[in-house]
């Protein structure tokens, strides 16, 4: 599983747990989520890169998906990855 933890809107920066909303890569869809993980999709026709690369990833969003889901790309395959219905924290 990985997380990605954002604010409420991307390119701003999350104060607390309430400005932030967090995605995740969960490939056995056992966390509580808005929708489900899917490993491969089609790259949506209104995708827009947001500038935001991590070890070769990129993220990219989708308006007319909405806020519940990001997108990641990676030498050529999208993966969906879902919104957490509660911030996941490590203790």
């Amino acid at each position: 599983m990985l997380l990605l933890t954002t604010a409420n809107r991307l390119g701003e920066r999350a104060l607390t747990s309430d400005d932030a909303r967090q995605y995740v890569r969960d490939p056995i869809n056992e966390f509580a989520t808005i929708g489900r993980f899917e490993p491969s999709v089609a790259r949506p026709a209104d995708a827009v890169f947001t500038g935001y690369i991590y070890d070769g990833m990129e993220l990219w969003v989708s308006p007319e998906a909405g806020d519940d889901v990001v997108f990641m790309a990676r030498g050529g395959i999208w993966e969906q990855w879902p919104r957490a219905r509660e911030l996941f924290a490590c203790g």
